[in-house]
């Protein structure tokens, strides 16, 4: 089973400047976040 994020974790979480939302079991990344890890996954 995955583990839930803790309320502190998800606030620790909330102030990375690459995340969209938070929940207890999820993370969003921000559209720049995810375009800037497709480039780094290409380039290898």
């Amino acid at each position: 089973m995955a583990k839930s994020f803790t309320p502190e974790e998800m606030e620790s979480i909330r102030k990375n400047p690459n995340t969209w939302t938070v929940t207890s079991k999820r993370i969003s990344l921000t559209k720049a976040a995810k375009e800037r890890i497709i480039e780094l996954l290409e380039k290898g």
